[in-house]
């Protein structure tokens, strides 16, 4: 049958070359040197591809190297097609025969119904011509012998015919550069295996051995190519071009290279990054247009490749729409448009919190889709907006453009979102390819040990000053300027910052970047990757030690200066940080290590284990202990509110410093996509602290493995809801909505399941169970202080400080609603009162006793 099928067809398909071209590279613009490949092509990885001398040239040997066009897929439909290129094999060494192949990917696909995840992770039908002579199609089982590449150019071609209602008769042929055919194969696959993203590819790993003839398998079910380094398998690309009915465009999805915005607004100042694609020698300027009209011109910076504007005066009280223009040095126009939002001054401020981005689920449409639905004023992504392993082809040490790669990555699934919100973005410890960063104030980690537990346990910086660098400019360049930007050790830079925006003030810290290494401090402990492994060895008596630094001095002096400082308008202060200051965490009784979370079983609803303990983990901010009860205790004059997020699993609860509940609360949004499920199970019962009726084993009263007191209201534990796709619902994923009241001057706190939203049936319509949470920050003093000043009287917009006489210490500061109250203070000792009004008129009332 398939033999009757290929003589009848094999005139047609000499007969479609050339015909209905769709899409042909741009590459021919010799002067042009740069990794990127334009607005229509994704590439894998990236830093193994430079734009030079009018080619795309794989420079580094490995498997799965390729090129994808994004704007370009094959239908459904029983249409011809067509795709070609022109190649040459890059020789070095005299040795042009290294094991590998040459050719295109056909109906490229990936888990998640996505182009984009096709185009970063996607498997496919792999059609080429190895090294040693053979042509194929789908795999090597079956293929035709020819002469081996050799170093001269050649032009690859394959052409696709429906054969019946669901085959397709394939051919790729070679011919050389007189246009001489070389030779051809030809195979019947089912059409199942077309559907999808094209590209083409040089390889050292060759396609698994399947059956092509057959519907294709599912996702899962099939082998991606393997991506190490190694060989000497590059080549050159040109001249590639794709035609057929078959063939659907989508210029929608070009990506580049203009990539995205991010901004913030505060007090009248905009700030924005420009992240652009890595131009290389076609670096030069990018424009803002706002309302129509040219505002700024400002340099691409080449590290990092990102533009920064800064406009001061900036009107506030109106939307403002925009756009970003670039000009290529061919002469064509990018644009990439906006709105900077006015500020929102209303009663309900929403705030939505991210962390943990890894690739799993990636581009995380389901996430943006929930995202958009709870319309949040502006967003917060606290940390590991990547990782190390994201994209498939591990880390590159020293490498921006890899990071790049996985930057991009975020930016192409949020960047709808950050367009017209104004978004705060601190990195943590994966975007500098740490699994852990104690940042010693920026000293550079021992990397004479490896790039492992023991260079990180060192402290400090693995990567180079540079590479920060890059991490904070593409992260943080956009976030108001730092009120102390000297760098800190080896020139790396600082971010830590204020903010003010819709009646809330938020200090923006660094809680990495200054904080002390446990292991050289504490030998006797045998410390790995921050888990004491000496059983004997008490973190909750033993870990003190003077010098150990959490947030750093420059960064608790600046928390002093943020707490007695009220803007005109705010309501609310509020504290931005990577990791919340304890330790949300049990392990089972006979675990020492959080290595073997990912190896723990997950609960079904209702189930609970029996023996898990509070640990003691150096990476959690828990420790230092006594710098974090310091830190707490400045947050508290503010009656900050703490928004975290980096351990994964989602919490809310009360800070304790000497007593249960006498600091703020903290608020710890989960993973946007969890592949380190921690959990809290504590099998003691609490120290008090439980409502009546709560019938959550580990809610109240508890202390962490250093003895820090927290009083748990919610956690969101990671239970087997036997969801799919359960790689990514299992393991409890999710996001923060916050809403700031501004009249009643209170905060409600959900945290929310990645799949739930309040547009979506029951029971995906609510938070997770124990969510919502009501703070009142002025109720928590009134409960938190037993002595009463005498009672002041107030319009609602004017601040009150309360400081202790003789010391004349800050007890706290806020803007109470409007009304009469008794201050609250913690001891009945003397103090007084300072007023501000808003049109500045001060008041002091003096020699107060509590009662």
């Amino acid at each position: 049958m398939h033999r009757l099928i290929i003589f009848s067809i094999l005139i047609l398909l000499y007969g479609c070359q050339n015909e209905n071209v769709k899409l042909e590279s741009d590459w021919s613009d010799s002067d042009l040197e740069r990794n990127w490949a334009g607005p229509d092509y994704w590439t894998n990885p990236l830093q193994s591809w430079l734009l030079k001398d009018g080619k795309m040239n794989c420079t580094v040997s490995g498997g799965d190297r390729n090129i994808i066009s994004l704007t370009t897929e094959l239908n459904e439909d029983i249409s011809p097609f067509y795709m070609e290129v022109d190649i040459q094999k890059n020789v070095e060494n005299g040795n042009s025969n290294d094991e590998g192949w040459v050719g295109f990917l056909l109906g490229r696909k990936g888990e998640f119904n996505d182009y984009r995840d096709d185009a970063v992770k996607g498997i496919g039908l792999c059609a080429g011509w190895s090294s040693d002579g053979k042509l194929f199609i789908g795999d090597l089982t079956q293929s035709t012998s020819i002469e081996a590449i050799g170093e001269g150019a050649y032009n690859l071609y394959v052409s696709g015919e429906p054969a019946d209602s669901e085959d397709y008769l394939l051919k790729i042929t070679v011919k050389d550069q007189q246009e001489k055919e070389i030779g051809s194969h030809s195979e019947v696959v089912h059409g199942s295996w077309l559907q999808g993203l094209l590209g083409i590819a040089c390889s050292t790993a060759f396609p698994d051995t399947l059956d092509y003839t057959s519907m294709r398998p599912s996702f899962n079910l099939l082998k991606e190519l393997k991506k190490s380094e190694g060989g000497n398998n590059k080549y050159s690309f040109n001249n590639w071009k794709m035609g057929g009915d078959k063939l659907d465009l989508h210029q929608d999805r070009s990506y580049g290279p203009i990539l995205w915005t991010q901004h913030t607004l505060s007090q009248n100042v905009l700030k924005m990054n420009v992240q652009m694609a890595p131009l290389g020698s076609d670096l030069k300027e990018v424009s803002l247009i706002v309302d129509g009209a040219p505002l700024n011109t400002v340099q691409i910076n080449p590290d990092g490749y990102v533009a920064n504007f800064k406009i001061v005066n900036w009107n506030s009280i109106i939307d403002h729409p925009y756009a970003i223009e670039y000009t290529s040095s061919n002469g064509k126009v990018y644009t990439y448009e906006g709105v900077i939002k006015k500020e929102p001054l209303k009663d309900i401020v929403r705030l939505a919190s991210l962390s943990c981005v890894d690739d799993v689920g990636f581009p995380h449409q389901d996430l943006v889709d929930n995202l958009t639905v709870q319309e949040a004023d502006l967003f917060v992504f606290h940390g590991d907006q990547l990782y190390e392993r994201v994209g498939g082809y591990g880390v590159e040490r020293n490498s921006e453009l890899d990071y790049l790669r996985k930057w991009y990555m975020f930016g192409w699934t949020f960047r709808d979102l950050m367009r017209d919100h104004p978004t705060i973005i601190i990195p943590d410890d994966h975007d500098v390819f740490h699994g852990n960063l104690w940042g010693e104030g920026g000293k550079r980690a021992d990397v004479s040990l490896g790039y492992g537990y023991d260079s990180q346990d060192s402290g400090g910086y693995k990567e180079p000053a540079s590479f920060v660098n890059i991490v904070h400019r593409t992260q943080t360049g956009h976030l108001p300027d730092p009120p102390d930007n000297r760098p800190v050790k080896q020139g790396i830079s600082v971010y830590f910052t204020s903010m003010v925006y819709g009646g809330i003030s938020f200090a923006i810290l660094g809680d990495r970047q200054w904080k002390s290494a446990p292991k050289p401090l504490f030998p006797d402990a045998e410390i790995e990757n921050g888990w004491p492994q000496n059983k004997s060895w008490n973190p909750k008596t033993d870990a003190f030690h003077p010098s150990a630094q959490l947030l750093g001095e420059r960064q608790e002096k600046f928390l002093e200066s943020w707490v007695d400082k009220w803007e005109s308008g705010v309501v609310f202060k509020t504290v931005i940080s990577q990791s919340p200051f304890c330790n949300v965490a049990t392990l089972p009784a006979d675990i020492y290590h959080d290595k073997y979370v990912p190896t723990l079983p997950r609960h079904k609803l209702g189930e609970y284990p029996p023996d898990d303990r509070p640990v003691a983990d150096f990476d959690s901010n828990g420790w230092p202990k006594n710098k974090r009860d310091k830190a707490l205790e400045i947050m508290r004059k503010g009656l900050a509110l703490h928004i975290t997020g980096d351990q994964h699993l989602g919490s809310t609860g009360q800070y304790g410093i000497k007593e249960y509940g006498d600091a703020g609360y903290w608020v710890s949004t989960p993973a946007v996509s969890n592949l380190w499920p921690r959990r809290w199970f504590p099998a003691q019962e609490p120290d008090g602290g439980r409502r009546s009726g709560d019938l959550r084993k580990y809610t109240g009263n508890y202390e962490d493995g250093f003895g820090n007191k927290m009083s748990i209201k919610a956690v969101a534990n990671p239970y087997d809801l036997e969801k799919e796709p359960g790689k990514i619902y299992d393991k409890a994923p999710g996001y923060s909505i916050i809403d700031y009241y501004r009249l009643e001057r209170r905060m409600r706190v959900a945290v929310w399941p990645r799949w739930a939203a309040p547009d979506k049936a029951s029971p995906d319509h609510i938070p997770f169970k124990g969510w919502p949470l009501i703070i009142d920050p002025y109720a928590n003093l009134v409960s938190r202080y037993k002595y009463k000043l005498d009672r002041v009287s107030v319009d609602g917009n004017t601040i009150m400080k309360v400081y202790e006489k003789g010391s004349n210490n800050l007890v706290y500061a806020f803007r109470p609603p409007s009304g009469t109250f008794l201050p609250p203070v913690p001891e009945k000792k003397t103090y007084y009162i300072i007023t501000y009004a808003a049109n500045g008129s001060k008041r002091m009332i003096s020699n107060i006793k509590a009662k």
